[in-house]
C-alpha cells in the first residue's frame, strides 16, 4: 500500500525551516520546481544561490522545535551543476535526482545517485536529452522515470521506463531499463507506485490525459474520460492526483480549462465529484494518511492550502470536512469589488471556437451612482504564456487592479491552451503567431461588436510566449490601440539561436524546423515588420532572463524609437523570466497602467510613478488614428 513519506500530521502550524540566506528553488530547465523532499526524519532542499542540495534533520513531531543550525550541505558542486526532483533511497542513504550539467555551450541532463555518506555522485541513466520524475518503489528495489528528446517537449512525447536497482558497495546503479509506456505520439506525466507491483500514470494516448495502471499484464485504462487528469510538464514535481489507499485516488479533473476535485475508485472505475466549499481550481495534490492537501483557488479568494478529510469516503453517505491550512494572502478587500470571470466561447468563421473569461468592470462606488451606463469601458485582452498554459478562474489581483478601475478584461484561452484536450492544444502546431493572434482578435472584435467595450480603447498584454502573441497581434492586426509586453519575444529567429536547452527546439512544432523554414520565422517576427506596428507599446524585462534574453525587448524598443512610435522600456536588475521581487511587481503594473492612462488620455485616481515614454503622441491623436 502506498504511504506518504510523512508519517504524521496533527494540526496546522507554521515554522520557517529555511531562513535567510537560504532560498529554496531549482534552476533546472530554468523553470525549476521539485526543489525539496520531505521524509520522516529529513527535509532535503535545493538552495537557489549555489544550486546545491542541503539536508535539515527533523523529528517528525510538529510540537518539537526545529534547529535550523543543523542544516547540512550534501553536495559541493560548482555553479554549472543543478539538481531537482529529489527522491530518497532509504536502504543506501542516497538521493536519486535529475542533474543538469552546464559545460560551456553544452548542457547534459541525466539521472544521478548521490551517496549521502561519501558524497559520491554517480550517473545512473544518461543518453536522453531530458529526464524527470524518478520514483522509487516502496521496497526500494526499482526505479521509474520519464525521459524525452529533442525536438519534442514533454507534452508532445515522453517515455516511461522501469529498471531494477543494482546496489554496489559505494553507489547505486540501474539494471536493464524497460520501456513500459509512451512513444513519439504520447505524453505521460506523474508516474507513481501504487504498490510494489502496480504503477499509475497519466497518458494522453486517447487525446486526453487519462489515468492508467501498469502491472505485469501490461497497461490498462482506469477511467476513460474526455477530460484532462494532467497538465504540461513545465516544472518538476507537478501532482494531479494523490493516492489515498490501494483502490482510492483523489484527482483533479479538468474540462474546458476548469478543474474539479474528484475521488476515483480505481477498482470499480467510479468517479465522484466533490463540492469543496467555494473552491473552483485545484493543484499540487498530496496525501497524508486519509487526508488530501492541495492548493485551492477561486475567483474571489486567494490561493489557499486546504486539507480534505477523506477518511469516510467508503461510508454510504460520506462527509468530507475541509480545513484551511494557510492562505497565500488575505486581501483586505470587500468581495463587492471583485469582478467574477464569465466563461465565453468565441465562435469563428473557420468553425474553430476559442475560449476565455470575461471580467466586466466592478467598482461598487462607481456602480452605485449608476454611472456605468454613461460610457463603454476600455478593454484589456490577456494572452497567457506557454503557449501551452491556460487562463484560470483563480483570483488574479492584476486583473482586479484593472476591473476595479473601470476596465473590462478578457483572459484568453486561445488555440493551443491546455485543459481542452490534445487536439485543441495541437491547433497551434505550425500556427503560432497565427491562430493565437486570431483568437485574441476574435475576442476583442466580439466584445466590441456586442457593445460591451469601447472599440477605440482596446489594449493587449502578455508575458513570455504571451508577450509574443501580444506583439504579433499589435503588428499583424489593427484592432488593438496599445500593448504591454512582459519579457516577450519580438524576433523568433533570434530566439531559436539564443535560448536555453529545454525550449531550444520548441518552435520546431510551433512554427517549423529551424533553419529549414527560416522564412516562416522571419514572416512571423514582429521585429521584421515594425512598419506595420503603429500603436504604443511598453516593454518590461528582467536583465537576468535566460529564457527570453533582454536583447529581444531591446531590439523592439530600438526599432519603435526609430520609427517614432510611442514606446517605453523598464528593465529590472536581479530578475529572470518572471518577476519575483514585490517592489518590481508593483512597479511593473503601476507603470503599465500609467502608460495606458497617458495613451488613452485619462487621469488615474491615484498617484503613479512617472514613466518615460519616447515619441509620445497626444491622446487625441491616438484616438483619431483609431
Amino acid at each position: 500500500m502506498h504511504r506518504s513519506p510523512v508519517s504524521a500530521y496533527t494540526k496546522p502550524f507554521r515554522v520557517e525551516l529555511t531562513p535567510a540566506p537560504f532560498n529554496v528553488r531549482s534552476r533546472v530547465h530554468e523553470y525549476g520546481g521539485g526543489s525539496y523532499l520531505v521524509t520522516d526524519q529529513n527535509i532535503f532542499f535545493i538552495n537557489f544561490s549555489d544550486q546545491n542540495i542541503y539536508q535539515l534533520k527533523i523529528s517528525g513531531n510538529p510540537s518539537e522545535p526545529i534547529d535550523t543550525n543543523t542544516i547540512i550541505q550534501c553536495t559541493h558542486s560548482n555553479d554549472n551543476i543543478r539538481f531537482t526532483d529529489l527522491q530518497y533511497h532509504i536502504r543506501t542513504h542516497s538521493i536519486i535526482c535529475v542533474q543538469e550539467h552546464h559545460a560551456g555551450e553544452s548542457v547534459v541532463n541525466s539521472l544521478v545517485s548521490i551517496n549521502l555518506n561519501s558524497g559520491l555522485i554517480s550517473t545512473i541513466s544518461s543518453g536522453h536529452d531530458f529526464y524527470s520524475s524518478p520514483r522509487i518503489s516502496p521496497d526500494s528495489t526499482q526505479l521509474l522515470f520519464l525521459s524525452w528528446d529533442h525536438p519534442d517537449m514533454p507534452w508532445d512525447s515522453t517515455l516511461l521506463y522501469l529498471a531494477d536497482f543494482l546496489v554496489k558497495p559505494d553507489r547505486l546503479e540501474l539494471g536493464t531499463q524497460h520501456l513500459i509506456a509512451g512513444n513519439k505520439e504520447i505524453s505521460i506525466c506523474q508516474p507513481e507506485w501504487l504498490d510494489n507491483q502496480q504503477i499509475l500514470f497519466s497518458s494522453d494516448e486517447s487525446g486526453w490525459w487519462n489515468l492508467k495502471r501498469y502491472t505485469h499484464n501490461g497497461v490498462q485504462d482506469i477511467f476513460p474520460d474526455n477530460a484532462e487528469y494532467g497538465l504540461p510538464h513545465w516544472v518538476f514535481g507537478m501532482r494531479f492526483y494523490a493516492i489515498i489507499s490501494n483502490n482510492l485516488l483523489a484527482c483533479i479533473r479538468i474540462t474546458n480549462g476548469s478543474s474539479q476535485f474528484c475521488l476515483l475508485d480505481i477498482n470499480t472505475a467510479t468517479l465522484s465529484t466533490l463540492e469543496v466549499s467555494s473552491w473552483q481550481q485545484f493543484s499540487c495534490m498530496q496525501s497524508v494518511s486519509q487526508s488530501v492537501f492541495c492548493i485551492a483557488g477561486s475567483p474571489d479568494r486567494a490561493s489557499t492550502i486546504i486539507e480534505i478529510d477523506c477518511s469516510r469516503s467508503q461510508d454510504s453517505n460520506p462527509q468530507f470536512p475541509t480545513k484551511t491550512v494557510i492562505e497565500s494572502q488575505s486581501p483586505q478587500m470587500d468581495p463587492a469589488w471583485f469582478s467574477i470571470g464569465q466563461t465565453l466561447e468565441i465562435s469563428s468563421q473557420d468553425d474553430h471556437s476559442s475560449y476565455g473569461y470575461f471580467y466586466p468592470p466592478q467598482n461598487p462606488n462607481y456602480n452605485s451612482r449608476g454611472d456605468i451606463t454613461r460610457e463603454l469601458p476600455p478593454l484589456l485582452v490577456l494572452s497567457h504564456g506557454g503557449p501551452t498554459d491556460c487562463a484560470r478562474r483563480n483570483l488574479n489581483l492584476k486583473i482586479q487592479y484593472y476591473t476595479s478601475r473601470g476596465w473590462a478584461v478578457f483572459d484568453s484561452n486561445y488555440a493551443g491552451s491546455t485543459g481542452f484536450g490534445r487536439k485543441y492544444r495541437e491547433r497551434l502546431v505550425g500556427n503560432w503567431g497565427l491562430s493565437d493572434v486570431k483568437n485574441c482578435v476574435d475576442a476583442a472584435t466580439y466584445l466590441s461588436k456586442m457593445g460591451y467595450v469601447d472599440k477605440n480603447r482596446v489594449a493587449i498584454k502578455g508575458s513570455s510566449a504571451g508577450g509574443y502573441t501580444t506583439l504579433a497581434a499589435l503588428t499583424f492586426s489593427n484592432i488593438f490601440r496599445a500593448g504591454a509586453s512582459h519579457y516577450g519575444i519580438g524576433d523568433l529567429e533570434a530566439l531559436a539561436k539564443d535560448t536555453h536547452k529545454f525550449e531550444a527546439h520548441y518552435m520546431d512544432s510551433l512554427v517549423g524546423p529551424y533553419p529549414q523554414q527560416i522564412s516562416k520565422y522571419k514572416a512571423r517576427s514582429p521585429l521584421n515588420h515594425t512598419e506595420q506596428l503603429s500603436c504604443p507599446v511598453i516593454f518590461f524585462q528582467g536583465l537576468d532572463d535566460k529564457v527570453v534574453p533582454p536583447n529581444q525587448a531591446e531590439a523592439m524598443v530600438d526599432a519603435l524609437k526609430k520609427k517614432r512610435v510611442a514606446v517605453a522600456y523598464l528593465a529590472f536588475e536581479g530578475e529572470g523570466h518572471g518577476f519575483r521581487q514585490a517592489a518590481h511587481i508593483r512597479q511593473a503594473i503601476e507603470s503599465e497602467y500609467q502608460f495606458f492612462s497617458r495613451i488613452f488620455g485619462f487621469q488615474p485616481a491615484e498617484t503613479l510613478p512617472e514613466v518615460e515614454i519616447f515619441n509620445l503622441p497626444s491622446a487625441n491623436q491616438v484616438l483619431s488614428d483609431a
